[in-house]
């Protein structure tokens, strides 16, 4: 039986307007950008070709997504609250956005933001600034319920990176710059525990060469009970050994190891599952690395 040209054409557009198979967003082989491991192993990645957000676990399975197509700007980074919304760093503003794609509050920041990190009742933030300065804001409005350091004027030409980690043991650790000290804040409140002075084969640990380059994301394993960070060699001389590295930073028994990944400096880690580190492949797609 002939199709009538007519039908040919309508099929022919139905076709092209129906979503291809095979080529829905699959983190593990075309993720890249900005992310960071949860708690439970997912890790949320930003679909550009989308404009969405979506939450991924190993295994391939989708855990959800959020709607960008109504948000103005450039997404940097971003954490899905425990109402499944998503908080949204575009250049010095935080952006909540519903389940749905509704844009909703939007808070003004302080300065550049250099890390996010979270825990059930809101999100902790760190900034790029000539001194550290942390803040943690609630889920329900952006505001504020503390922060500690010194707060920036506004975003400017400050190049130090200031990074933040939150961990199971109701704390942030903070990590300043190229130095290898670290600030332990309490998660709840803000204020300084202490600060810890690492121990690298029995000596004081030494700074590390940043030279115009960030320092690496810093993860904390909760099984583990340390924190991970991302460090190249090249920032590392002193460690004799090459490619991208992981620091194995463990701040109770103030001791600090380097461990090879046999991955490349241009991978980007963005976390710990289980007994394995994620990075980011160059290309985008995921690579796990064994850990202990």
């Amino acid at each position: 039986m002939r199709i009538p040209k007519s039908l040919s054409a309508l099929f022919a557009a139905v076709l092209i307007a129906l979503p291809a198979v095979g080529q829905e967003f699959d983190p593990a082989t075309s993720g890249s950008g900005w992310a960071k491991v949860d708690a439970d192993g997912s890790c949320t990645f930003l679909d550009s070709g989308g404009r969405r957000l979506v939450t991924w676990i190993k295994g391939g399975a989708i855990e959800g997504q959020v709607d960008l197509s109504r948000l103005e700007g450039q997404p940097e980074a971003w954490v899905i609250d425990s109402y499944g919304n998503a908080w949204v760093v575009v250049g010095a503003s935080l952006v909540q956005v519903d389940k749905k794609g509704k844009v909703g509050t939007r808070v003004k920041l302080p300065a550049t933001v250099a890390d996010l990190a979270w825990d059930p009742r809101g999100l902790v933030i760190s900034y790029r600034a000539a001194e550290p300065y942390v803040e943690k804001r609630e889920y329900k409005n952006g505001n504020l319920l503390w922060s500690w350091g010194a707060r920036p004027a506004g975003p400017g030409p400050a190049t130090v990176q200031f990074r933040a980690v939150a961990t199971n043991t109701n704390q942030v650790l903070v990590t300043r710059g190229a130095s290898m000290v670290l600030d332990i804040l309490d998660l709840q409140t803000g204020k300084p525990i202490r600060s810890v002075a690492f121990a690298l084969k029995g000596a004081a640990a030494p700074d590390l060469e940043l030279g115009n380059l960030d320092r690496g994301a810093v993860v904390w394993s909760t099984g583990k009970a340390v924190a991970f960070g991302a460090v190249p060699a090249s920032q590392a001389p002193h460690a004799r050994m090459s490619g991208l590295l992981l620091a194995r930073i463990d701040p109770a028994a103030q001791v600090l190891e380097f461990l090879p990944t046999g991955l490349t400096e241009d991978h980007t880690f963005i976390g710990i599952a289980e007994d394995e580190a994620v990075f980011v492949k160059p290309k985008g797609g995921l690579v796990h690395v064994p850990v202990r």
